[in-house]
C-alpha cells in the first residue's frame, strides 16, 4: 500500500514537472515569437525618411558604427547593383504604401550604368517589404529623376510616372500601369529634346508633347508631336504632329549653343507671369545655383543640384534652400528672346501640389545686371541675411530647444519633438518651419512658427520668440495661439 502510494506521489511530481517545463517551453516560444513579429514590424517601415542609409548590413556607412542603433532596411542591394534613392508610393490603390527604389547596375554587363527600379511590396503574412518586380528604364542619369503616381483614366488604379534624363540629355517619360496580373507592365514610353506630361482635366485626357529634332540641325526642336491618352487602349496614341518655326538665328543670339550660353542669358534678369489676382517672379542666380519664386507674399528659394541642356530646354534638379527633404524639377523652354516658359514638378512624397501654380510663361520684366548682389534683385529682395539660431534656448516654463543646422529639438517636462527646421522669409515675415519626425525618422507633423528675434548691437542674439501660425491660400496667417519665447543660453 505504502509502495503504491510512493509512485502514485511520484508520478504526480513527474507529472507537474513535465507541466511547467511545457509551460516554459511555450511561453519562451511565445516570447521569441513576439520579438520576431517586432523585428519584422520594423523592417516594414517604409524605406523613405528614415535615418537609416541604404546599404548592404556587410557595409559599414561613412560616419556610421557596429553598433548604431538605427533601423536599416531589409532590402539589400544584389552585387552588382547600387541603391540611389527610395521613395514611398501608392501604386496599386490599396492601403500599404510601396516602395519604389532606384538602382544602377555596376561593374562590366551590358546594362552597367542603367537606372531602374525596384519595387517593393508588404507581404500581408511576414508584414515585411519584399521585391516584387525590376522596371526597366531607358534612363541614364538619376538625377532630376521624377516619379510620381498618377490616375491618368480614373479607374481607381494609378498609373506610375517616370521623367528623366537619357543619353545626350535627352529627356525621357515611361508610364506603367496597373495590369491584370497585379503587376506594372509599361503602357508608353518616348524620348525627345523636350517631353511634357499634362494631367487629364474636366475637358480633355492626359496628354504628353514631345518635340523633337529634324533636318539634321543638331539639339534645334523642328517637330512637335502630341500624344493623347485612349483609356480603351491603356496607352497614349498619336494625336498630331506640328512643324514648328523656328527662328535659329534669335535661338543663338540669345542662348547660344551650350549650357553656359543659356544660363547668361537667364542670369541677372527678373521674369514675371501675369497670374489671377496676382504676379509671380521668378529670378536667376546661376552663380549661385539658386532659383528664387516670389508671388509678392511668399519667397521660395530652390538650389539647383544639376543643370542639364537639352536643345532649347534646360532641365534643373533642385532642393529648398535649408531643407534638402523636398524635391523637385523645374524646366525652362526658350520661346523667344525676352520669353520663357516654366515647367515645375514635384515628387508626390513631398506633398505639394505638382506645380503650386508656378507653370507658365514668363516674360522679360526689367534688366538687372548679372554681376549685381542677388539681395539687390527688385521684388525679390528679402530682408539681410537670417542669422544663423545655433545654440540651445530656454523658455521660462523650462521647455528647452535645441537647434544645429537644419535639426532642431524641443525638451521639456512631457515634451520631446525632434525633426527638421527651415528659415525663410514669407512676405515681410521671417519663418520658423519645423516638420517633427519619429523616433523611426518618419514625417509625423508640420509646425510654422512666425520669428522674431532680439539682438545686441554686435549681432548677439538674445532671445527668440516663436509666434504659431499657419499657412492657407490667402497667405501666411497668424494662428492666435500663446508665443514661445526662449532665452538663449549657449
Amino acid at each position: 500500500m505504502m509502495q503504491e502510494e510512493q509512485t502514485r506521489k511520484r508520478t504526480t511530481a513527474v507529472t507537474v514537472l513535465y507541466g511547467i517545463a511545457t509551460a516554459v517551453v511555450i511561453f519562451l516560444a511565445l516570447w521569441f515569437a513576439a520579438i520576431k513579429r517586432q523585428e519584422q514590424l520594423s523592417a516594414s517601415i517604409p524605406v523613405e525618411q528614415r535615418t537609416a542609409t541604404l546599404a548592404s548590413s556587410t557595409v559599414t556607412g561613412q560616419g556610421q558604427t557596429a553598433t548604431d542603433p538605427r533601423i536599416r532596411a531589409r532590402i539589400n542591394p544584389a552585387a552588382d547593383e547600387i541603391f540611389l534613392r527610395a521613395i514611398d508610393l501608392n501604386i496599386d490603390a490599396d492601403e500599404d504604401l510601396e516602395q519604389i527604389i532606384v538602382a544602377r547596375r555596376v561593374g562590366a554587363g551590358r546594362d552597367s550604368g542603367k537606372v531602374y527600379l525596384i519595387l517593393a511590396d508588404l507581404q500581408p503574412v511576414t508584414a515585411v517589404f519584399a521585391r516584387v518586380q525590376e522596371l526597366a528604364l531607358d534612363i541614364t542619369r538619376p538625377e532630376g529623376l521624377f516619379i510620381d503616381a498618377f490616375d491618368i483614366d480614373s479607374d481607381s488604379k494609378p498609373e506610375l510616372i517616370v521623367q528623366g534624363l537619357a543619353d545626350q540629355d535627352r529627356q525621357s517619360c515611361a508610364i506603367f500601369r496597373n495590369s491584370e496580373r497585379q503587376r506594372l507592365e509599361l503602357a508608353f514610353a518616348v524620348q525627345g529634346l523636350s517631353v511634357t506630361f499634362l494631367a487629364p482635366d474636366t475637358s480633355e485626357p492626359a496628354r504628353i508633347i514631345v518635340d523633337t529634332q529634324v533636318n539634321g540641325v543638331k539639339d534645334i526642336p523642328g517637330m512637335r508631336t502630341e500624344y493623347r491618352w485612349v483609356a480603351a487602349r491603356h496607352t497614349f496614341m498619336l494625336a498630331g504632329t506640328t512643324r514648328l518655326s523656328i527662328d535659329l538665328s534669335e535661338i543663338r543670339a540669345a542662348i547660344g549653343t551650350t549650357r553656359e550660353e543659356y544660363l547668361t542669358w537667364l542670369a541677372g534678369e527678373l521674369w514675371t507671369m501675369d497670374a489671377a489676382g496676382s504676379s509671380r517672379n521668378v529670378f536667376m542666380d546661376p552663380a549661385r545655383n539658386e532659383i528664387i519664386l516670389s508671388d509678392g507674399l511668399n519667397m521660395q528659394r530652390w538650389v539647383m543640384v544639376s543643370k542639364y541642356r537639352s536643345g532649347t530646354r534646360l532641365n534643373t534638379a533642385c532642393v529648398l534652400s535649408g531643407s534638402g527633404a523636398l524635391e523637385r524639377m523645374i524646366s525652362i523652354d526658350f520661346v523667344n528672346r525676352d520669353s520663357m516658359r516654366l515647367s515645375v514638378s514635384d515628387e508626390q512624397i513631398s506633398r505639394f501640389h505638382r506645380d503650386e501654380g508656378w507653370s507658365g510663361l514668363y516674360r522679360r520684366k526689367e534688366a538687372v545686371a548679372a554681376s549685381q548682389p542677388l539681395s539687390q534683385a527688385p521684388t525679390v529682395s528679402p530682408k539681410p541675411p537670417l542669422p544663423s539660431l545655433d545654440g540651445r534656448y530656454r523658455s521660462s516654463d523650462g521647455l528647452v530647444l535645441e537647434i544645429q543646422g537644419t535639426r532642431a529639438r524641443f525638451a521639456g517636462k512631457g515634451v520631446y519633438l525632434t525633426g527638421m527646421v527651415a528659415l525663410y522669409m514669407a512676405g515681410t515675415d521671417m519663418v520658423f518651419d519645423f516638420l517633427q519626425t519619429d523616433e523611426k525618422g518618419l514625417t509625423t507633423e508640420r509646425r510654422m512658427y512666425r520669428l522674431s528675434i532680439e539682438m545686441r548691437e554686435n549681432g548677439e542674439i538674445v532671445t527668440i520668440m516663436l509666434d504659431p501660425s499657419r499657412y492657407d491660400s490667402n497667405g501666411f496667417q497668424p494662428g492666435y495661439r500663446t508665443p514661445l519665447i526662449f532665452r538663449k543660453t549657449s
